[in-house]
């Protein structure tokens, strides 16, 4: 996508090579020292604690806007039109830097695979390793909290605000340079994030674990700039150096090919299901159009707006749609703010993506027209988050589960018959329909059970037994990071249930695998789980006696060739 205004400005002021939002909000390797310390101390309060920061954001935010800035001081003011110039301003300024920080995401998820993370100016308070996932992932958890107070203190109806937020770049730079005078206010959101994304880490623990010492609040805070919230103390991962530089060589390796392939036969299986809210091709030709037209301007005529971008569509090629569904997709990214629900929102560690997709919002006085406003650059990332997790309005998780493992098959069942794997070494059978021999009437075994491929590699008289199976939670932004926190507590529980448990069930009808494979001499056999997410601190783990290997579906091309193949032992 085209890059903005902000975006140039940006990086004209820092460097792109060097630009990082510790540097635009000034927090530096002090603040951060101080905020660990804060948290630390912390201990079985953290909802406590929790209100006290949710107390101090408001108090300061009423200081910011009741306090004029002059001559490097705050200064309290008792004049209307300051207090109402001085809110206007403030609030632009919280907008403006949740637009930096869409800008920041957007500009890493294109140029991923060439940026140079060592060069990016991150403070670090520990010996942590850096990478652009890690950055990322803190630049979405700055956002969501950011976010969420924009939400929480703007008022859009406030007279001036909108004059504001509608001029904000004519006066970029000045906001700019005194963002740092706020800083106190944007690390106290900073604080909040991290606070809730602990909680959340400390409730799902809690529900997995009846072991307080897993759950402990102190063991998630970590001392790390980017991951402050960490699974590795309430988690059983070992060997996490190893795993960290196997995952960093997977993440530079990734098949593109595979993962184009997944994400259009997913959408393909959901359509012919009737599964999908909106057409995602309609859905996301709306959505383009809805932000390229607030490239141009920040705010519109409500009713003026909606004629227009129907206009606009109706004479596309691209789009073949009506009114009412413009209007649909329209209203489905138009905040609406319901005060009752404020203090609910701060609270809740819900991260679904519905919840962040007001990114227009509305701005009625009594006797004028109502007005519509936002920037490219929140549209823009709302539009990378939605097709990351898929949008549609499916909550069965059965469907869920059938399709994703459908597609997850089918996939690799492709690429395994491409022509790198036309060697006689090598032995690719699909086994789902393969009869097992049940000795009892308990041992019965459904088709979500079964393992779905066979890969031999004769060299070595290896069976890998596959089997594809769904672990993402759709939607929900924090997914990743719950499976995290599951596989590294329950991962023998998962392997048992869901791969090895079935497996005794196989030896008893070994004779008829061998037969349907076509070979006798099978003297080892291991187990690759592929999903569509993939963990981040595991790899390959043995389990009562058996090697597990759990990767991503676009780590599969990687995984073979340089640890399958060449019999790298990457086993924890």
């Amino acid at each position: 996508m085209e890059k903005t205004k902000l975006w140039e400005v940006l990086k004209d002021k820092y460097g792109e090579d060097y630009l990082s939002y510790f540097t635009i909000f000034d927090i530096n390797k002090d603040d951060i020292n101080n905020v660990f310390d804060s948290l630390l101390s912390v201990n079985d309060k953290i909802y406590d604690y929790r209100n006290f920061i949710i107390k101090k954001i408001k108090e300061k935010y009423i200081f910011f806007t009741e306090n004029v800035f002059d001559n490097g001081h705050f200064k309290k003011t008792n004049n209307k039109d300051e207090i109402n110039n001085n809110t206007a301003f403030f609030n632009s300024l919280i907008s403006l830097s949740l637009r930096i920080l869409a800008c920041q995401y957007n500009h890493i998820e294109d140029n991923e695979e060439y940026l140079n993370i060592s060069r990016i100016n991150i403070p670090k308070v520990s010996e942590e390793v850096t990478n652009v996932f890690n950055y990322k992932e803190s630049l979405l958890l700055y956002y969501t909290s950011l976010y969420k107070w924009l939400l929480t203190l703007i008022n859009f109806n406030h007279n001036k605000t909108l004059d504001y937020f509608s001029k904000v770049d004519s006066f970029i730079m000045i906001a700019l340079q005194k963002i740092k005078f706020y800083k106190s206010f944007f690390i106290l959101i900073w604080i909040y994030g991290i606070i809730q994304k602990a909680i959340l880490a400390h409730e799902y623990c809690k529900s997995l674990s009846n072991n307080e010492n897993d759950y402990n609040i102190n063991n998630i805070f970590n001392l790390s700039t980017l991951s402050p919230v960490s699974v590795l103390k309430i988690s059983s991962y070992n060997h996490i150096s190893q795993n960290l530089a196997i995952k960093n060589a997977m993440e530079n390796n990734k098949n593109k090919l595979l993962k184009n392939n997944f994400e259009k036969l997913i959408i393909k299986k959901l359509k012919e299901r009737d599964l999908l809210a909106f057409d995602f091709k309609e859905y996301f030709t709306i959505m383009e159009k809805v932000e390229s037209s607030f490239s141009f301007y920040y705010s519109f005529e409500s009713n003026k707006y909606l004629d227009s971008l129907c206009n606009v569509l109706f004479y596309s090629d691209s789009y073949e749609n009506n009114l009412n569904t413009i209007k649909e997709v329209l209203d489905i990214h138009i905040y609406n703010k319901m005060k009752n629900k404020i203090y609910t929102q701060l609270i809740s560690t819900n991260y679904d993506v519905d919840f962040f997709k007001g990114v227009i919002f509305s701005h009625s006085l009594l006797g004028h027209k109502k007005t519509l406003f936002s920037y490219p650059e929140l549209i823009e990332m709302n539009i990378r988050l939605e097709k990351k997790e898929l949008f549609t309005i499916l909550n069965d998780e059965f469907q869920i589960n059938s399709i994703v493992k459908e597609t997850l098959k089918e996939v690799i069942w492709n690429y395994f018959s491409s022509l790198k794997f036309n060697n006689p070494n090598y032995i690719i059978k699909d086994i789902s329909g393969i009869k097992l021999k049940n000795q009892k009437k308990e041992e019965n075994i459904g088709e979500a059970e079964k393992f779905d491929l066979a890969f031999i590699v004769k060299s070595t008289n290896k069976l890998y037994l596959i089997k594809f199976l769904r672990v993402k939670n759709y939607k929900n932004l924090m997914s990743n990071f719950l499976n995290d926190i599951y596989f590294g507590n329950k991962f023998d529980e998962f392997t048992s249930r869901k791969v090895t448990g079935f497996y005794e069930i196989y030896q008893k009808s070994w004779h008829r695998l061998k037969k349907h494979l076509g070979y006798k001499d099978i003297e080892q056999t291991e187990f690759v789980v592929i999903t569509d997410e993939e963990p981040n601190y595991i790899i390959s783990k043995k389990v009562d006696g058996k090697v597990i290997h759990i990767i991503k579906y676009d780590d599969v091309d990687y995984f073979f060739r340089s640890y399958i193949f060449k019999e790298i032992n990457i086993l924890e």
